[in-house]
């Protein structure tokens, strides 16, 4: 269970015989979730180290309550085979009906940088499909705790771009995605690049949708992210 603390302000116009007012009132929203969390091997034995951590975001396909949905693609994947990393690994689970919601999100993110030995200044964001476009609105609404996201087969407006043009973005889509369009991603790339972006834009030449599995599986998305820390 995770709390958020949100601040709300309201300045009062000054009106004839009235002078200014304000006030500010604390609001606790309460949110729930479900996760598959991580732990590099070596974890408990290192208690004093801090660890790179990796938040991934499922698709359309993996919401709900069964949690083992989240294990078919990406990370979450990669480690039900055996597979060990050298990061933290957050996987979180949404509602059947829901998409991502960004105020949880913060609230899980939060929550693990409480309880988790978590390097703040290499967090990593990276989804798919319905993850790509949650790591694109999770990232624009935080551009200052990410040291570098990955959306995959995701999209989202170039009105974002100038929000997280100082985050090193690797995208990556397919040509003939028949789900996502890729023209649904283009404009947003092609604006942050104008920004002076670092921008990697991988177009899979007639790559559908599923063009993760390559991705997840390789080692070059997990070096590249260690190449990069948060910038101050």
């Amino acid at each position: 269970m995770v709390h958020l603390i949100a601040a709300m302000a309201l300045a009062q116009a000054a009106q004839a015989g009235q002078s200014p007012e304000s006030y500010s009132r604390k609001v606790t929203i309460e949110v729930q979730g479900r996760y598959l969390l991580y732990l590099p091997p070596d974890y408990a034995q290192n208690k004093h180290k801090k660890y790179p951590l990796i938040v991934f975001l499922h698709g359309s396909g993996e919401r709900g309550t069964d949690l083992n949905k989240v294990k078919m693609h990406g990370p979450p994947k990669e480690i039900e085979k055996g597979r060990q990393f050298e990061f933290i690994i957050l996987s979180p689970q949404c509602d059947e009906r829901g998409g991502w919601s960004v105020p949880s999100l913060i609230g899980l993110l939060d929550e693990a940088e409480h309880r988790l030995r978590v390097d703040k200044d290499r967090e990593y964001l990276t989804g798919l499909s319905m993850g790509g476009m949650g790591t694109y609105a999770l990232a624009t609404a935080q551009p200052n705790r990410f040291a570098a996201i990955a959306p995959i087969a995701g999209a989202a407006g170039p009105t974002i771009a100038s929000k997280i043009k100082d985050i090193p973005i690797w995208a990556t889509h397919g040509d003939k995605d028949q789900a996502v369009n890729i023209n649904g991603e283009i404009p947003l790339i092609d604006t942050l690049k104008g920004l002076g972006a670092e921008v990697k834009y991988d177009i899979i030449p007639n790559g559908e949708h599923d063009v993760w599995t390559a991705v997840y599986q390789s080692h070059a998305l997990y070096d590249w992210f260690l190449r990069h820390t948060r910038k101050k």
